[in-house]
């Protein structure tokens, strides 16, 4: 069969990739298909023809899935942000499940993989994000409008609401122009983005480019106890999942016999706080997150701990010196995953136990496959939903060191 760009063919998905698209099989080629579920048939029409694999958009559904349901956003499809609001939500967990274990045995070259023992569904489906960030797009001179990237990030769309962001944030949207700040904002050159934050108990803010320094700490609630954290600094987006979260690491720490925790990119120490009868070492490189989380583990009651500024992959290698037996490293990294620093210091010093949370399970097995060669097992795996309706989601893998 000769496949070029335009062709129409129908075919039947068997699978949904990592990322949310669907996936079949044309002439030995793979081919990607955004807005379907495995099992059903749809007429689709080739976009892209690469050597190794095509893409193609959905022309038509012909026969549906039983778990397909009604986008609730207008701007699905286009807009960039969501790749799942047709699928029952249900379906989407089973789904990040399978991703999961896949994304570990391909990319990680893990075997032996054993079965997710915790999964934490969203108790929101929508209406969960307390941040959002838009993006400035210039339509006229001194005239902005703000939205995400589409699907194939070419160009910005204007939000006026967001289904993900929780209430108090969409209610900030129509406000973002007509702050003295934005309307500075809209007559710079290079418009910064705007963020929108809400906390559980603060009134919601509006920032532009970076947070603004000396503003006051913004005040979460984990378990109903009050958790500190700068404005700029990183915290989850789902506060409930967070919670979540949280719990499970302390589950899973307290059961650990180590006396030390190192706690890498530790924030203002929300995975380490809520550890007992362990000393607590947080490496964290954001002055602020470190402040937050001295007062933190002061407010929190840890016992004995020691949060330091610092590249965490830079510091590793000194806090794990000939201290492995005894430890057990928190791994928290952004998406991008641990640096080559940290992976090297592990592979030295192989700490007893490694926990390692992660948003990207691309990175995490990257990682996983370099630090776990011979000498780690997974001892436990979680799954956290903590972006519904998107392809994303959190993952925590707890490695015992078999040697």
């Amino acid at each position: 069969m000769i496949i070029k760009p335009g062709k129409e063919l129908n075919v039947t998905i068997d699978d949904v990739a990592f990322g949310g698209k669907g996936v079949t099989r044309i002439d030995g080629l793979v081919c990607f298909v955004a807005g379907t579920i495995p099992g059903e048939e749809v007429r689709i029409r080739i976009k892209t023809v690469k050597k190794r694999y095509l893409e193609a958009d959905l022309v038509e559904v012909i026969n549906a899935s039983e778990d397909r349901v009604e986008p609730k956003c207008e701007l699905y499809g286009r807009c960039g942000g969501c790749q799942y609001q047709h699928i029952s939500y249900e379906r989407q967990v089973e789904l990040k499940k399978l991703q999961l274990q896949q994304v570990l045995g391909r990319i990680g070259g893990l075997e032996n993989i054993p079965e997710i023992s915790k999964v934490v569904s969203s108790p929101k489906e929508y209406n969960y994000r307390n941040k959002i960030t838009l993006n400035p797009r210039k339509i006229e001179e001194n005239y902005l409008v703000y939205g995400y990237r589409d699907i194939d990030n070419k160009y910005l769309i204007e939000v006026p609401e967001c289904p993900l962001a929780r209430e108090e944030v969409n209610e900030l949207i129509p406000l973002i122009k007509r702050t003295p700040w934005g309307r500075k904002n809209s007559r710079r050159d290079k418009p910064k983005s705007a963020s929108l934050r809400a906390t559980a108990s603060d009134e919601p803010i509006i920032y532009y480019g970076s947070a603004p320094k000396g503003m006051p700490w913004r005040k979460e609630q984990i378990n109903g106890k009050e958790f500190r954290v700068p404005l700029g600094s990183f915290y989850q987006i789902n506060p409930e999942v967070a919670e979540e979260l949280f719990n499970t690491v302390v589950d899973w720490v307290s059961d650990v016999p180590v006396a030390r925790v190192v706690d890498a990119f530790c924030g203002a120490g929300f995975l380490s706080v809520g550890i007992k009868d362990k000393h607590i070492i947080g490496v964290e490189i954001d002055e602020s997150s470190i402040d937050a989380a001295h007062y933190n583990a002061l407010q929190w009651g840890v016992k004995s701990s020691n949060y330091i500024a610092g590249d965490a992959n830079r510091l590793m290698n000194k806090h794990l010196k000939n201290r492995g037996d005894s430890t057990l490293v928190i791994l928290d990294p952004p998406r991008s995953g641990c640096g080559e620093h940290s992976i090297k210091s592990l592979k030295n010093n192989k700490p007893a136990w490694i926990l390692y949370v992660s948003c990207d399970p691309a990175t995490l097995a990257r990682d996983l496959k370099e630090i776990c060669d011979e000498n780690y097992e997974i001892d436990k795996l979680a799954l956290l939903d903590m972006f519904p309706q998107t392809a994303h989601f959190e993952s925590m893998v707890l490695l015992k060191r078999t040697k």
